[in-house]
């Protein structure tokens, strides 16, 4: 008898937490029209935001509403310490549960490529998906120092990698849903001991993804590239996505280099696959990626 093979669908979600100040949500705005010029990924986009933030967010999504799927989650966040603890909520929204894969982004992002490849290896990872960044021991405990000080047994070298997590990937919501739960506990575990915070979530995070081994770096930096404080980011390099890091809260200088930098890439989106076979596989592709 012929096997018979169930075709493959994904719901591919794609989200981001705003709140605070206008720059946040004029970053936000920048993210969300790359995504739509040259992401050429059809998917739901979740913007977690807090009830102090939602009249301004919403004067900002009314420009991608006919262009882009765009659902608001409440989540509860008072001061900056939450607002990044938020990234990690969306595997309470019970409603999310069959979406996958799931990409993360922070709002100083500029998508500046294809994002279909990203996203088909995102199916595929085990745990969370994120970049190397700095080293687990460095001296000002940024990527959890303390931590991993008191927790001899993990074993943890200078010369480990810390861990981003301004961008984040997994299979689905169903697989974040133990690891992204991890890390929640064991922030509200230490901020219920009393503890003073860590370098907002990144130290809990790095400490909890390396100690239950939940870290996968090797497809991140194949599609994302740090920008960092570079007053003009060079437009020729792209891999996908762009990140403007430069400090929790350092809005207006990241906005400004977003803008500049969004400015120098081509105006518009990819052109599309030509000839009979681009097009089949092409639409053969995107059945598999998204809907």
């Amino acid at each position: 008898m012929r096997r018979r093979w169930p075709l493959m669908r994904s719901k591919p979600l794609i989200y981001f937490c705003a709140f605070g100040d206008e720059a946040q949500f004029a970053m936000l705005s920048v993210a969300l029209e790359s995504l739509a010029t040259f992401s050429r990924v059809r998917c739901d986009i979740v913007v977690l935001t807090n009830a102090a933030s939602q009249e301004i967010l919403s004067r900002y999504l009314a420009a991608f509403r006919k262009i882009l799927r765009i659902t608001v989650k409440r989540v509860e966040a008072a001061d900056v310490q939450q607002y990044t603890h938020a990234r990690y909520r969306i595997v309470r929204f019970d409603e999310l549960r069959h979406h996958g894969p799931v990409l993360y982004l922070d709002t100083d992002i500029v998508c500046d490529g294809d994002l279909r490849p990203l996203l088909r290896k995102l199916r595929t990872v085990q745990g969370i998906c994120a970049l190397p960044e700095g080293h687990l021991l460095s001296p000002h405990g940024f990527w959890g120092r303390t931590l991993f000080l008191q927790d001899p047994g993990l074993a943890v070298r200078p010369s480990d990698p810390g861990i981003s997590t301004g961008v984040l990937g997994g299979a689905s919501i169903a697989a974040l849903r133990r690891p992204f739960g991890l890390i929640l506990d064991h922030i509200e575990a230490w901020f219920a001991a009393g503890n003073a915070p860590l370098f907002y979530d990144q130290a809990n995070a790095n400490y909890v993804m390396v100690k239950h081994g939940l870290f996968d770096g090797t497809v991140m930096g194949e599609h994302l590239r740090v920008v960092g404080n570079e007053a003009d980011a060079d437009p020729s390099r792209r891999l996908g996505l762009a990140h403007f890091a430069g400090g929790v809260g350092n809005n207006m200088p990241k906005l400004l280099r977003m803008r500049i930098y969004r400015a120098a890439l081509a105006p518009d989106a990819p052109p599309p696959r030509r000839g009979w076979f681009g097009r089949t596989v092409g639409r053969a592709l995107d059945r598999v990626v998204g809907p």
